[in-house]
């Protein structure tokens, strides 16, 4: 892939890829231990990593239509999409590679730093699909910050 959590810095810090050994500080992990290397300098050693150089961000957008759904419903679905695409143009400039998941589909991916146009195309052609066909919401990477976002309909005024 190349993008989002797999691309790696110089930097140490929380990542995936193994960097070195070191001798354990206050606050290091116990996973993070390597016991060989402990046992055999009798002092404890532990993992360092490479730290992520950018990020991986999927946006859950649920489209499925509830079989009660109303105006009130297709309104909220709008606005999840508007809310959708606000996170996807505010991601754009920063360092975080961008996509959306929905019922049995996903948009194209927006590497970190570049255009966000795709998305935003996916999202303005995205409808609701009805409950009863919809296909379960598409795999999401093992890497990616997830951020679920819900078609909540507003309360009817009393």
């Amino acid at each position: 892939r190349g993008m989002g959590a797999d691309n790696l810095t110089s930097r140490i810090g929380a990542g995936s890829e193994l960097a070195g050994i070191r001798q354990y500080q206050q606050g290091d992990g116990a996973r993070s231990i390597h016991w060989r290397r402990t046992a055999a300098l009798g002092q404890v050693m532990v993992y360092e990593k490479h730290a992520d150089a950018s990020t991986h961000l999927t946006i859950v957008l649920d489209n499925a239509r509830p079989k009660d759904a109303d105006a009130r419903w297709d309104a909220a679905f709008e606005r999840a999409i508007s809310r959708a695409a606000a996170i996807v143009v505010t991601n754009g400039g920063r360092d975080v590679s961008t996509e959306i998941v929905c019922r049995g589909q996903r948009s194209p991916l927006a590497p970190a730093g570049s255009p966000s146009d795709p998305i935003l195309c996916f999202l303005a052609l995205l409808q609701s699909v009805p409950i009863e066909d919809a296909a379960p919401l598409a795999s999401i990477g093992r890497h990616a910050r997830v951020l679920e976002i819900p078609v909540v309909p507003a309360r009817e005024a009393a």
